[in-house]
């Protein structure tokens, strides 16, 4: 399967298809919108942090191991928590702003993408693995792992 979420000039679109051929999945419209903002948020937090400093995000601390982002870009606001181990690196991060496309129509659930350690790649710290699990009313779905370890990452500046 390939999926592919973009966000550009204030609109996101998810697209994604079996073998190359069959759509599973073509979602946009104003819930699409935050869903891939607050995914291009995500992806800031654990492939190249340092965007955050010069995005238009306010940070609120929460407790000792979690911190609040919220993302501001084209009228659209997305609220993430970040929960970090005890060097401050991301453990986790969970928003409410997802929609997941079930059979009775697009449902707002928790988010997550939890992240089974890092490591050092090409002078960059980076995930070790992650997943991203949505928190349906049945109970969590993880429906993609990743494994950065040797993954080609490409990093851009910021939301088009």
């Amino acid at each position: 399967m390939r999926a592919e979420d973009v966000y550009k000039d204030g609109h996101g679109r998810m697209h994604a298809t079996a073998l190359g051929l069959f759509p599973v999945a073509d979602g946009e419209g104003s819930e699409f919108d935050l869903g891939e903002l607050v995914a291009f948020l995500n992806d800031a937090v654990l492939l190249a942090p340092s965007m955050l400093l010069c995005l238009p995000v306010e940070w609120s601390a929460i407790d000792d191991h979690t911190f609040g982002l919220t993302l501001t870009y084209h009228d659209n606001a997305v609220f993430a928590q970040v929960t970090v181990d005890d060097r401050g690196a991301p453990r986790e991060f969970t928003t409410e702003d997802r929609w997941a496309d079930l059979p009775e129509g697009l449902v707002r659930t928790r988010w997550s993408t939890p992240v089974d350690g890092w490591c050092l790649v090409a002078g960059r710290m980076r995930p070790r693995r992650g997943t991203t699990v949505r928190h349906l009313p049945d109970g969590p779905f993880a429906y993609a792992q990743f494994d950065y370890t040797n993954a080609d990452i490409t990093y851009s500046t910021a939301p088009e």
